[in-house]
Parts: C-alpha cells; sequence; structure tokens
C-alpha cells in the first residue's frame, strides 16, 4: 500500500507540473483553431496521402485535449450533446462554483452571519454535537444472547468467500464500476486514470488490496477522506439544509466496491424480510407505498371507537456512526 501510494503521488506531482506548463496554451478558441485547420487543408495539396492522415490525426487529438480539459472543469453530465463552446464551458464553471460557495446561514438564533470564520464555527459546531458518540450501556451477557438470538448466521460457505483473499477479476471489476469522472477525492486521482492504465497499474493495486486483506490494516493516506457540504433544497438558509458526503481516495473506493460486492451475496439472507433498502432486488420506494397505505389505514380508524396513531422518528442521526 505505502509503495502504490508513493507512486501515485509522485504521477499526481509530475502531472500538475505538466498542467501548470500547458496551462496557457490549453484553450478552446474555435475561430483560431479554425483558421489553423484551414491553412493546414490549403497545404495539403501535392501531400502524400499517409501525410495528409497524420496532420488531421494530430489536429483531433489536439482538439480532444482541449475538449477533455474543460469537460472536466465544466463537469456537465450533457456535455456530450450541449452547446459545444468556450461559452458553455465557462458558464458551467462559474455556476458550479457559485452554487457550492456558501456566503451567508442562519445561527441558532435565527439570525443572518456573513464572516467566514462564523459560517466555519457554526456548521463545525452543529456537525459535531450530531455525529458525536453518545454514552452507551454495555450489555451482559444475557442481554447479548437475547439480542444474537434473532440474527441469522451465514453459513460457512458464506464465511470462506467473506475471508478469500481478493482475485485480480474482483479488483478490477471494482475499479471499473465507477464512473471515469468522480469528483476526486485527497489523492487527487480520477478512476477514469486507474481504469486508463489499468494494465500498467493492476499489479500494484493487486498487492496492495492483497496485503489490507490479511493485515486488516489499511495505510492512513488511503483512509483520508475530504467531507463537503450538499445543499438538499435549492436555497439553503439553515445548516440542517445541508447534507455532508466523503469524498473518498479512489484506491479506497477500489477496496470498499470489492467488499461490497461480496456482501451482496450475504446481505440477502440475512437481512430481515422488512429491510428494502440497500439490499439488492428490493426498492426502497416500496417503504412509501406503505406508509401511504398505514395512513389510510389510520383515517378509518379515526371513524371507529378505537383511535390509531402514528409515530415519526427522525432518522438525522442515523447514518455515519457505527454504534
Amino acid at each position: 500500500m505505502f509503495i502504490l501510494q508513493r507512486r501515485l503521488e509522485r504521477i499526481k506531482v509530475n502531472c500538475m507540473k505538466w498542467c501548470l506548463n500547458d496551462k496557457k496554451e490549453v484553450g478552446l478558441n474555435w475561430a483560431n483553431f479554425n483558421d489553423k485547420l484551414q491553412e493546414t487543408t490549403s497545404l495539403e495539396i501535392g501531400r502524400e496521402e499517409w501525410e495528409k492522415t497524420k496532420i488531421r490525426k494530430r489536429i483531433e487529438e489536439e482538439a480532444r485535449e482541449k475538449w477533455d480539459y474543460w469537460r472536466q472543469r465544466a463537469k456537465s453530465k450533457w456535455d456530450d450533446w450541449g452547446d459545444k463552446s468556450t461559452g458553455f464551458f465557462f458558464r458551467s464553471i462559474e455556476s458550479r462554483a457559485t452554487k457550492n460557495e456558501i456566503r451567508a446561514i442562519k445561527n441558532e438564533e435565527n439570525q443572518w452571519i456573513t464572516e467566514n470564520c462564523e459560517i466555519k464555527s457554526t456548521f463545525h459546531n452543529y456537525f459535531k454535537e450530531l455525529l458525536r458518540p453518545e454514552s452507551m450501556r454495555g450489555m451482559n451477557e444475557e442481554e447479548r444472547r437475547q439480542w444474537f438470538s434473532d440474527v441469522e448466521p451465514i453459513s460457512s460457505l458464506h464465511h470462506q468467500n467473506l475471508e478469500a483473499p481478493f482475485s485480480m477479476e474482483e479488483i478490477k471489476k471494482g475499479a471499473f464500476s465507477m464512473k471515469p469522472n468522480k469528483t476526486l477525492g485527497l489523492d487527487g486521482i480520477p478512476p477514469g486514470f486507474i481504469q486508463t492504465y489499468w494494465e500498467t497499474l493492476k499489479d500494484d493495486i493487486f498487492h496492495a488490496a492483497t496485503a489490507f486483506v490479511n493485515s486488516g490494516h489499511l495505510l492512513k493516506e488511503i483512509n483520508q477522506t475530504f467531507i463537503t457540504l450538499i445543499p438538499k433544497t435549492p436555497n439553503p438558509e439553515n445548516v440542517p439544509d445541508f447534507r455532508p458526503i466523503s469524498l473518498c481516495n479512489t484506491i479506497y473506493k477500489i477496496f470498499s466496491k470489492c467488499l461490497v460486492n461480496r456482501l451482496k451475496g450475504v446481505i440477502r439472507e440475512i437481512g430481515g424480510e422488512f429491510q428494502n433498502a440497500f439490499i439488492p432486488g428490493r426498492l426502497m420506494n416500496d417503504n412509501c407505498l406503505l406508509a401511504h397505505e398505514i395512513i389510510n389505514w389510520v383515517k378509518q380508524k379515526k371513524k371507529g371507537k378505537l383511535a390509531a396513531a402514528v409515530l415519526k422518528i427522525d432518522l438525522s442521526k442515523a447514518y455515519d456512526r457505527i454504534n
């Protein structure tokens, strides 16, 4: 894992140097590009066919490089059929930056604050309180036995499959199951880089994954994560209107994809029949249909002698916490 991480860091540093040197020349001035194309076409008279093909191929590669450069920065999901112009990309980049910037927020007293330090402090205090571990009463042996009595144990075959070393096929499936241009983690390596140069990187990734399974230890640099805030509403005003998401490193996501793919074969057997989310073949939307049916049943009960009530549970603290 250490060797793989250092090699990826070295690649990133060299790519950053190349990008800074090449940045001034990279652009999408289609007018100049069209003039260059016409000039090249006029010079093709009298040239051999293979030389013409070589010139055209070089121009196409240059256009593709410029296109990919701005497509990555625009992060547009309709760039394949959108307005392919410089203005479109610049507007997309500017729009994303404006949308992601938090210029003002309401504090606990419902007062607007605009200072950056106060905004940071408000977010930090809220999520620190929300995600802090709570003191839990330790279970004695009898309570522990009673709690586990309803949990279906996995079979010995599943146990062997879960603990088996990762194969090259599993790791490749995990690496290629991600979208190439997903938002980067702290390592700055997109999944598309791993996928494009898989033949070069596969042995290093395989040895790192094997070391992770055998030791149960994950290198700190691989486990580092960015946490960013995504607005839940179009015009968020309060801190609860944002939800935090983790931007993990690509190598970390490959390892976790391998684990998830293995758990898919087990989770359906040990998950309860009413667990509709996060299990292959089941839909979370079933819960919505079930809720509608319950509400209708409660309304009908209001007309009889026996009353019925609905209890709404706040699940804002249910995720991202092991305990």
